[in-house]
């Protein structure tokens, strides 16, 4: 639908990204995000409000 969901990220350190913000479009809001690799295939994104305690973490997997 062309929508962007992650924006503004800059790269932290090593497969780290911070500073962006993922659009939740069942709400319509926007949320702060950090972005995790954990492998080639897997990254951690983190939704949260104000600190990074007050969140939820998901895996997203490559498709094949």
């Amino acid at each position: 639908l062309g929508l962007d969901m992650l924006n503004g990220f800059t790269y932290a350190n090593e497969g780290v990204w911070e500073g962006g913000t993922i659009y939740d479009p069942k709400t319509g809001k926007n949320y702060s995000c950090k972005i995790t690799m954990i492998n080639q295939n897997e990254i951690h994104v983190r939704g949260f409000v104000g600190i990074s305690l007050l969140g939820r973490t998901e895996t997203w997997s490559r498709i094949r």
